[in-house]
């Protein structure tokens, strides 16, 4: 995705470097000339950065916010799936191998995207996911427990091709009912 209406302005290219390191690892890129010029003054650590990269995406849209960032969680493989949507859209997924891992991807996705309703989705299909949700639900609001049935297969409402990314992307949309 590229965005056209925004233009990052500041005096550290170390500052401007991560920033767009972040928005490539999300597959977007602005353009140098924007409409929208965000000025960033003060960036003391990682979560900063994050919070300007959501801001940055929630700007290219049109808003300040977003309505809804849905957090769906497949943890059928060997590693786990995290996919975040915002606004109905699919902006990012991630694979962890841990509970640590994924805890870190939660916070970074809960601290990027500004949005007056999030929802984490916990697919609770085996025991581990249990076990997750149990302790998910624990750290943060709203965590839901999403039966897992049919959550892989394909839909006309759902193409996407890896399994897991699709099924973590449907348990993220049953979460939001």
């Amino acid at each position: 995705m590229k965005i056209k209406n925004v233009a990052i302005i500041t005096d550290s290219p170390k500052v401007y470097k991560n920033i767009l390191d972040e928005l490539k690892r999300r597959n977007i890129q602005i353009s140098e000339n924007g409409e929208v010029k965000i000025v960033i003054d003060s960036v003391k650590e990682r979560s900063d950065i994050l919070r300007y990269v959501g801001r940055i995406i929630a700007i290219s849209r049109g808003k300040q916010e977003f309505n809804e960032l849905l957090i769906g969680i497949d943890t059928n493989s060997p590693y786990l799936t995290v996919v975040a949507l915002i606004d109905g859209e699919l902006i990012e997924y991630r694979r962890s191998y841990g509970l640590q891992p994924l805890i870190n991807a939660i916070s970074e996705i809960l601290i990027t995207y500004p949005a007056k309703r999030k929802i984490i989705g916990v697919g609770i299909g085996n025991k581990y996911g249990k076990e997750i949700y149990s302790v998910l639900s624990m750290i943060y609001e709203n965590v839901k427990s999403i039966d897992e049935k049919y959550t892989n297969a394909k839909s006309p409402f759902n193409q996407i091709k890896d399994k897991d990314i699709r099924a973590a992307y449907s348990i993220a949309l049953r979460a939001s009912s």
